[in-house]
């Protein structure tokens, strides 16, 4: 509830949220100016492109630690997989 160290730590917690969130809201603003007109501005995956074995294996691990990640990896990977195979 914030009651613990009173005031001060109050307004400090304060100023560091004000912050987050004004970083995420000031980096889309940068990047929905910097971005190329009607594109998403996403680099292109070549044909060659794999993701490298160590970062799969943390991947999974992170999956088994926290379920919640994994959960939400999974539709993340359903979507990747579903639009790969589309645009071949």
């Amino acid at each position: 509830m914030g009651r613990q160290y009173g005031l001060a730590n109050q307004l400090a917690n304060c100023a560091v949220c004000l912050m987050l969130v004004g970083s995420v809201a000031a980096g889309l603003v940068l990047w929905w100016r910097r971005r190329p007109q009607g594109e998403l501005g996403a680099p292109t995956l070549q044909t060659g492109d794999r993701m490298p074995a160590g970062v799969k294996a943390l991947l999974a691990v992170l999956a088994v630690l926290f379920p919640l990640v994994g959960a939400t990896m999974l539709p993340a990977l359903a979507w990747g997989r579903w639009r790969g195979q589309r645009l071949r």
